[in-house]
């Protein structure tokens, strides 16, 4: 497999065949179809020169170039149909190459000198807009061998990455199951990458845009690479169960839910009574515990499903400490699920932890005002101040506070304002510590954070 190749929907497949690639300023090479195309309309980039187009052969001769992007698409539109083939510019494609080729110092330095400040998030994202699968992973366990910049662009995982390829009709889009639990397992043996959840990646697919507010065609389009939802994770251990129920309580409602948990294995013998009386003794491990008794649930006599269901999901996110987005679509499902006749508090709590996820969410795409503005309305929320049935919660309250008060003093550019920002936070903790019965491990814990945080603000 070529660097550059992929597949259109005018042309067939496509390669990028260099001849020469010693000069960065000039690549000579060919681009290859698998079927003939003459298109009526052809766009190219600036830094890509057309010798010899043969569009009855499929072939055009090329030259890469330097321009003022590193990356782009030659445009082709046929019959007002339009078809994408992305392209690195000269200098990008040599550092692949030479990447590829054992030689990444060389390839450093030519990324360095032609990208901008942020070189290796810039050299990163467009290895992925334009390689196949295999080559952007081998070029980037590379790089991370040689260069911490490009370790740290994988903070994230690659847990997103993954999940926003599938049904993609990019170069590394993803048309099967098989496809994705192939290339995670490649991903995964990559001994620079960090190690990716095929679990994880499904439920990342499933709750990745709710707290956005948008619904798309998440489940369809697992279905369509061929994910069966009702057999996988038979043992109910993993979040994929707990996302597809919380995705459909919330899209097509409960009935919807309760019907595809009706199709889905039952993994233990027990009788659900017993199973249940488990779940209510477990101190860990309660999501699957609770997971167990759902699946049985609609098998039996039982009026219970909202209420099982609730605890599922809701442990379940509880219990997840992983980088996946889905922990406010849990959530938000068990809320929808809770019972009425549950105690306020239990609802009340449900709205601060999907607000605090949907902030840490909103943390990590770097929207610092959506980030504060849901560790707010946690802990307006947290107050008592939202719905007549809720109390003020000093428990949850310390969190929301300890949320917003990083977030906000992350905005502020003078050390002395963040510094300050973080003893009222500080002090606003230890207040409720003295005031509300709040256990003394949570008020130590949270305040440990946020005077770390004050001792970084000094190294920055």
């Amino acid at each position: 497999m070529k660097p550059i190749s992929g597949e259109l929907d005018l042309a067939g497949k496509y390669k990028f065949l260099p001849k020469s690639i010693e000069d960065t300023h000039e690549i000579h090479g060919n681009i290859w179809f698998s079927q003939p195309i003459q298109p009526d309309e052809c766009d190219i980039p600036s830094f890509l020169e057309i010798q010899e187009p043969n569009w009855e052969a499929g072939t055009l001769h090329v030259t890469l170039t330097a321009g003022d992007k590193t990356q782009d698409s030659i445009r082709l539109v046929k019959n007002d149909v339009e078809a994408f083939l992305p392209v690195l510019s000269g200098p990008a494609y040599f550092a692949v190459e030479h990447i590829l080729n054992g030689n990444t110092e060389k390839a450093l330095n030519t990324v360095r000198k032609h990208y901008g400040s942020k070189w290796a998030w810039e050299f990163r994202r467009n290895c992925r807009d334009t390689l196949c699968f295999k080559t952007y992973a081998d070029v980037l366990n590379e790089l991370a061998k040689r260069s911490d910049h490009f370790s740290h662009t994988q903070f994230r995982s690659g847990i997103g990455y993954f999940a926003k390829r599938i049904g993609d009709d990019g170069p590394q889009g993803i048309s099967s199951f098989d496809s994705l639990e192939k290339r995670v397992s490649y991903w995964n043996e990559k001994e620079q990458l960090k190690h990716v959840s095929l679990p994880e990646v499904v439920g990342e697919k499933l709750g990745r845009t709710w707290y956005r507010e948008e619904f798309g065609g998440e489940r369809d389009e697992l279905v369509t690479v061929n994910f069966d939802p009702a057999t996988f994770d038979t043992e109910w251990e993993t979040v994929v169960p707990a996302c597809w129920i919380a995705h459909l309580v919330l899209s097509e409602g409960v009935e919807a839910a309760r019907a595809f948990v009706g199709n889905r294995p039952v993994s233990h013998t027990d009788t659900y009574e017993k199973l249940k009386q488990k779940a209510k003794a477990k101190d860990n491990n309660r999501g699957p515990a609770w997971g167990y008794v759902v699946a049985i649930t609609p098998k039996v006599e039982s009026d219970d499903f909202r209420y099982d269901a609730f605890n599922y999901l809701k442990h379940t996110a509880e219990e997840y400490h992983g980088k996946g987005k889905f922990t406010p679509l849990l959530y938000a499902g068990a809320k929808e699920l809770a019972p009425d006749h549950l105690p306020s508090y239990l609802h009340q709590e449900l709205d601060v932890k999907r607000e605090i996820a949907i902030g840490h969410n909103w943390r990590r795409d770097g929207a610092n005002k959506l980030e504060q503005a849901a560790f707010e309305r946690a802990k307006e929320i947290a107050r008592g101040i939202t719905n007549q049935a809720y109390e003020f919660n000093s428990f949850h309250f310390v969190d929301a506070e300890a949320s917003l008060t990083h977030s906000t003093a992350k905005t502020k550019s003078d050390i002395e304002a963040k510094a300050e920002l973080y003893k009222i936070g500080i002090r606003n903790i230890a207040v409720v510590g003295e005031q509300y019965d709040v256990p003394e491990w949570k008020i130590q814990r949270t305040i440990e954070f946020l005077r770390e945080r004050k001792r970084e603000i000094h190294d920055e």
